[in-house]
């Protein structure tokens, strides 16, 4: 399976990295059982169908141009994996012939004996597409510098942020009471934002968070102007469950309709 896996993996992963196919052209889907000369219209005996040593693409003999008047004798390419075939020396062409007398001598009981030198593991990279994947050690994985460096080479953007416990928590802490460093104050005054439905004064007569800890969903208009928010709590004990931004200068609730924009969309 391994063997399998690693032949069809070069074939309908690796092979298109350097040449772009739309979905419509058969040779674009070679793991399709129908004939990818003319995507399946053709009717032919199974006899006269040829199936590519490499990435198992099937053809019917009288789809290939040029024509072939026989079926020919032992391992065959299709007109994509044969241009392959000596033109890189250093790429070797994986054969299904090869993989099934491997299989054959392994159900004799005939195993090749072979050390392992190193376990590598085929790896994908976050922000990165299938074509990109690499073979990497298990001390590579877990070797958070070496990652790091990946990211940097690579401009990839971490899932998460490297944050200790505790800043999360110092963030989290710093967002309870509402300032204008963090409503990005720009010109933003507390009247606004109170007027707003974002937040309120506390007996202290500080600003405070009306969403806070609530995951946010903006409330548009029907042009899909940002009206108002809904809020719902992350922590189950917290009451109300749902919050929505009062009434307001732009945000009335009797003339709104929520996901009225999208659906219009």
């Amino acid at each position: 399976m391994s063997k399998l896996f690693e032949r069809l993996y070069h074939a309908w992963v690796l092979d298109f990295r350097d040449r772009y196919l739309r979905w419509a052209n058969p040779a674009a889907r070679p793991w399709e059982t129908s004939c990818r000369g003319c995507d399946g219209k053709c009717v032919e005996e199974e006899t006269r169908v040829l199936l590519c040593d490499h990435c198992d693409a099937s053809y019917n003999v009288k789809c290939l141009r040029p024509k072939l008047k026989k079926v020919p004798k032992g391992a065959w390419h299709c007109p994509a994996c044969a241009p392959k075939i000596g033109k890189n020396r250093s790429v070797t062409i994986l054969s299904a012939v090869t993989e099934q007398a491997a299989k054959r001598r392994a159900e004799m009981g005939d195993i090749p004996k072979k050390p392992v030198k190193q376990k590598m593991f085929l790896v994908k990279w976050a922000g990165l597409g299938y074509e990109h994947c690499t073979w990497e050690t298990q001390e590579d994985i877990n070797d958070d510098d070496a990652i790091a460096e990946f990211r940097r080479l690579e401009g990839v953007t971490p899932e998460e942020p490297d944050l200790t416990e505790k800043e999360i928590q110092e963030v989290i802490n710093s967002a309870v009471t509402v300032t204008h460093g963090n409503a990005s104050g720009k010109g933003i005054t507390e009247d606004i934002l109170i007027k707003s439905g974002l937040a309120k004064k506390n007996k202290d007569n500080k600003l405070f968070d009306v969403f806070r800890d609530r995951l946010m969903f903006p409330i548009k208009d029907r042009k899909g102007r940002v009206v108002g928010f809904g809020g719902r709590v992350m922590n189950p004990d917290d009451q109300p469950k749902y919050l929505n931004t009062g009434e307001t200068p732009v945000f009335q609730k009797s003339r709104e309709l929520y996901g009225l924009f999208e659906a219009l969309e």
